[in-house]
């Protein structure tokens, strides 16, 4: 999912039945919401064969960085 849009992992990874939660930068105090953050890291290393329903944490970049 790396470089990918939250909007966009999430999409994928509901339509192969996995959870998503988006972790915020600890520089972010208030939670934006924003769908079009890019994704710089996940939980599971790519490849990883996970059973369905499973949760994949989306590490985004804080908002000013990119």
């Amino acid at each position: 999912m790396t470089g990918r849009t939250v909007a966009e992992a999430q999409r994928i990874l509901l339509e192969h039945r996995l959870r998503s939660v988006v972790v915020e930068p600890r520089e972010v105090t208030e939670t934006t919401g924003d769908t079009t953050r890019i994704v710089i890291r996940q939980s599971r290393e790519p490849g990883t064969q996970v059973r369905e329903g499973f949760e994949i944490r989306l590490f985004v970049a804080p908002p000013d960085t990119l």
